[in-house]
């Protein structure tokens, strides 16, 4: 062997015939590769149930809806709105007539006499206030 420096990785394994390890260091940084390996393996296979699960899931919600679509609905619904009845495909008719009344008065400059000051729900005389009117 000669004495000079080793500067070159090719010429090492020449000379010495194997690259130097020290000794006890390739198995610890083997075993903590395989630990990493094996860390990763069991962490693929926890996503991939889970992407299986979801996937599971999903079908069974696409069915639902599919099978929810095929549903003819009743012919006679109820408004959300008012709870009157109506024809299936057509709006409700007593929503659409209070909005129709509603544009109309707006466009009067007319209130609704419900909302009128004068109003008095299931009020009778005696509970109404004193005017200072006859008696």
């Amino acid at each position: 062997m000669s004495e000079q420096p080793i500067t070159n990785v090719a010429d090492a394994v020449r000379e010495l015939g194997a690259l130097p390890v020290p000794v006890g260091s390739v198995p610890s940084e083997l075993e903590q590769l395989r630990a990493r390996v094996a860390e990763l393996e069991a962490e693929r296979h926890v996503t991939n149930e889970a992407l299986s699960d979801a996937a599971v899931r999903m079908r069974a919600d696409r069915d639902r809806i599919a099978e929810l679509e095929a549903l003819t609905p009743a012919a006679i619904q109820t408004c959300r709105v008012c709870g009157a009845g109506y024809s299936y495909g057509n709006p409700c008719s007593s929503c659409l007539f209070r909005a129709e009344m509603a544009a109309e008065l707006k466009a009067r400059g007319l209130e609704d006499p419900h909302d009128s000051p004068l109003y008095h729900a299931y009020k009778t005389p005696r509970d109404l206030p004193e005017l200072g009117g006859q008696r």
